[in-house]
């Protein structure tokens, strides 16, 4: 089994279960989009397809993990990002692995 995880969100679309098939043959795990900020609203979004997702990483048996993309301006919304992602109760189905995703919107 190779070391390759692989990053899915919303942007990914519906995943297919042939595409699920190709994931679990190449990959060892995938890391799940929770979340986001928006860029314009700074508004908390969850990712319309983390709970499609998770369901089949389950039924696949593909080790799971998580990450919220963060667009924190300041340490206050950090922690609420933070807070949002804990309370959801989503790292329950995790096999450990949490990553905070920061990136500069130019």
């Amino acid at each position: 089994m190779s070391t390759y995880w692989v990053d899915l969100s919303e942007k990914n679309g519906v995943i297919t279960d042939t595409m699920w098939t190709a994931i679990k043959a190449r990959c060892e795990g995938v890391i799940l989009r929770f979340g986001y900020r928006g860029y314009g609203s700074g508004a908390l979004k969850k990712d319309a397809q983390f709970d499609a997702n998770l369901a089949k990483l389950k039924q696949f048996g593909l080790q799971k993990a998580v990450y919220f993309f963060s667009q924190a301006i300041n340490y206050n919304e950090g922690a609420e990002e933070a807070r949002l992602l804990i309370s959801s109760g989503a790292m329950a189905d995790m096999d450990g692995r949490i990553y905070i995703d920061t990136e500069m919107a130019n």
